[in-house]
């Protein structure tokens, strides 16, 4: 054995070799780390996609659910206009209903006024009156029609005129009714 210089140096030897083998193993080590910090760093990158792609997905989620709360509420208004004009409609449609049937009204009125005023310059006088309450009776029957009240004294004179009527003279058979 050797007990001399060459067993020092074999301990110089020796701790120099655990002091390589220490800075081999800082040396892996910080490598490892450095490589780790390149794969953190894609992976951080891979995570941020992920979340953009997850932000990407619930807006347009919310702009789906946006339209069709736009839509449900653009039929609502639709529904409620359409009542609307259904309801202005019915007002206009009846009011039209009426105002015809004043205007048939008032010109079967101005017929008779016309007829009468044609049979007094023309018809014998005894026609001319029994003619005058035909169509007297019927201007009262457009108005009963009409809704009109009718009197028991209007009601008498009805009954009267078409009695009278059933009479009429053989001279006024052709005049009109």
């Amino acid at each position: 054995m050797l007990a001399g210089p060459e067993a020092g140096g074999s301990q110089a030897m020796q701790g120099i070799e655990r002091k390589v083998q220490q800075l081999t193993k800082v040396i892996y080590h910080l490598n490892s780390k450095g490589e780790e910090a390149g794969d953190v760093g894609d992976q951080a990158a891979s995570y941020e996609n992920e979340i953009e792609g997850i932000l990407r997905d619930a807006g347009d989620r919310v702009k789906r659910f946006q339209q069709a709360a736009q839509l449900a509420t653009d039929e609502k208004l639709i529904a409620e206009k359409v009542r609307e004009v259904e309801v202005k409609y019915e007002v206009q449609k009846k009011r039209a209903l009426q105002e015809m049937e004043e205007f048939k009204k008032r010109a079967k009125e101005a017929q008779v006024r016309v007829l009468l005023q044609s049979l007094s310059r023309s018809a014998p006088r005894a026609c001319m009156h029994k003619t005058h309450a035909h169509l007297s009776s019927l201007v009262l029957s457009r108005r009963v029609a009409s809704g009109a009240s009718t009197t028991r004294r209007s009601r008498r004179w009805r009954r009267s005129s078409i009695r009278q009527r059933r009479s009429l003279p053989p001279a006024c058979a052709n005049s009109p009714r």
